[in-house]
């Protein structure tokens, strides 16, 4: 037996601190499950990546069968040259200028405030509506032609309103001096 200095306790002397006894789990109550089930959940919910925030430009998100465009505004940059994520939802199967079939995609689009112009950077592509499954196809219009952000057949075709409303400045318009 190690040399063991017995705590006080109420009726003497702790027997388990004595004999270097582990003490017996406690058995857990329904409420201590219940804590434990909470703080999985919210430590879950944590972890879990964050849903992106879409406005909805045209369409109906809760509609497979329209076209639908949206805009992911938290991932709009600034400056004269600006960067937006766009995706499109087409009421039926589609075919893009480079023969890919598609159904929906997301895409970076970049935004050039100056001359009023979007192009698409990347686009992934999805063979179901509403963006479900894995994109099967992942275009890069980096370098090579340009792939200008158009919304063919689409009626009003809201191009011209995303690109105001991208490149509109939050600064506070000058006044010239006097």
């Amino acid at each position: 037996m190690s040399n063991v200095v017995a705590a006080p306790y109420r009726h003497g002397y702790d027997f388990f601190a004595v004999t270097n006894l582990a003490l017996p789990a406690p058995r857990p109550t329904l409420m201590h499950l219940k804590n434990i089930l909470a703080a999985l959940c919210l430590s879950a919910a944590c972890l879990a990546p964050a849903q992106a925030a879409w406005f909805t430009v045209i369409g109906d998100e809760m509609n497979a069968n329209v076209d639908t465009i949206q805009v992911e505004l938290e991932s709009l940059t600034t400056g004269d040259i600006r960067t937006l994520r766009v995706r499109v939802n087409r009421q039926g199967t589609r075919t893009s200028w480079d023969n890919v079939r598609y159904r929906s995609y997301e895409s970076l689009v970049v935004f050039d405030c100056v001359q009023r112009k979007a192009r698409y950077i990347s686009i992934d592509f999805h063979m179901l509506p509403q963006w479900k499954g894995e994109a099967y196809k992942k275009s890069d219009y980096n370098t090579g032609p340009q792939r200008q952000m158009l919304f063919l057949d689409v009626i009003p075709n809201p191009s011209a309103r995303i690109i105001r409303a991208a490149c509109i400045t939050s600064e506070p318009e000058k006044k010239p001096a006097h």
